[in-house]
């Protein structure tokens, strides 16, 4: 594979035709395998089933760097792309869903909710398939989370009113009561003063 090294970041073809042809750029080589950048996503491709490779017009339709994992060997690969939705193959022999475990010589891969064990040397290429649905629902729950956060605040400043329209009404029924006390009490006072009066003008008569 050492011959690839010097077509990094250009695009190439792999193989000339059918489901095991790749057109893409060519973004790492190592000694079993290569990584290149497609349509589809990253695909990795197993050396021992790359028949041959030819120069492609594909370098300039791909922006940015993609991201790319690098591992010891092909066998390697997979126990870094464990829990990914990835597309394994192609044409009839196309298996897709995510990787659960990766041993030495096979894998097993979920494909609706059925265990599908895949030996590594039957795998010519391998594409790691995008998640961007995942990453949007994630960042509507955030948005609900501070709906809820604004509705419990304005339920507080509510309950905070309500206790404060409780807390005077209180105070105003307690100094209505002290008054009603007072008169009552210069009420008593003033008739006590009445009954000692009249007791002193009967005593001046006698």
């Amino acid at each position: 594979m050492a011959y690839l090294a010097n077509a990094i970041g250009r695009g190439i073809r792999v193989n000339r035709s059918g489901p095991d042809s790749i057109e893409g750029k060519l973004l790492y080589v190592h000694h079993d395998y290569l990584v290149m950048q497609t349509n589809q996503g990253v695909v990795y491709v197993n050396g021992r089933h790359v028949k041959s490779f030819s120069e492609a017009n594909a370098s300039g339709s791909y922006s940015g760097s993609a991201r790319y994992v690098r591992a010891y060997n092909f066998n390697d690969l997979f126990l870094r792309l464990r829990h990914q939705h990835v597309c394994i193959n192609g044409g009839p022999e196309k298996v897709e869903g995510f990787i659960l475990e990766a041993m030495d010589d096979n894998i097993v891969v979920l494909v609706n909710k059925q265990m599908v064990r895949i030996p590594v040397f039957h795998i010519k290429h391998v594409t790691v398939l995008s998640t961007n649905s995942s990453k949007g629902s994630g960042s509507g729950g955030n948005k609900n989370n501070s709906k809820s956060g604004s509705n419990q605040s304005g339920g507080n400043k509510s309950n905070n009113q309500k206790s404060g329209s409780n807390r005077s009404g209180a105070n105003n029924k307690s100094g209505s009561n002290r008054s009603r006390s007072n008169g009552s009490h210069s009420s008593r006072s003033g008739h006590r003063g009445g009954t000692s009066g009249s007791k002193s003008r009967s005593g001046s008569k006698r």
